[in-house]
């Protein structure tokens, strides 16, 4: 379950990002960029995601275009469906951005997106005991 990473993620001093590459120019000349080293867990993370083929929206820019991911209200009123594209979005990030992930789960993003879907599985939960 997504949301068992939540107490991993945040757990008191944990640090998603281990290290960094050493950029510079190589033998051939080709220069390259450092880029983080993530811990073990962060991987596990994306990796599950991806796995879960359920929190993938292929779609999600259409969505995050209509919100504003870096808002905590968003987050906070998110529907499942929102939770998914902002989830991708997260993913996608790191491909854009070397650094992405970790900064998103410092910053509280992650934490905020896995505390909404625990809200709404629980919703879900309470509602089903009332039928």
């Amino acid at each position: 379950m997504l949301v068992a990473f939540l107490p991993k993620l945040y757990a008191d001093g944990f640090e998603p990002v281990d290290g960094y590459t050493k950029g510079g120019k190589n033998k051939d000349g080709v220069i390259t960029l450092s880029y983080p080293i993530y811990d073990e867990l962060v991987d596990e993370f994306a990796e599950f995601i991806y796995a879960q083929n359920c929190w993938v929206d292929y779609e999600y820019r259409a969505t995050t275009e209509k919100l504003d991911p870096y808002n905590p209200v968003t987050i906070a009123n998110a529907t499942i469906s929102e939770i998914r594209a902002l989830i991708t979005f997260f993913l996608r990030g790191e491909r854009f951005c070397d650094g992405f992930w970790g900064s998103m789960i410092k910053t509280g993003f992650v934490r905020q997106l896995l505390e909404r879907l625990s809200e709404i599985e629980q919703e879900m939960l309470n509602s089903e005991k009332e039928q």
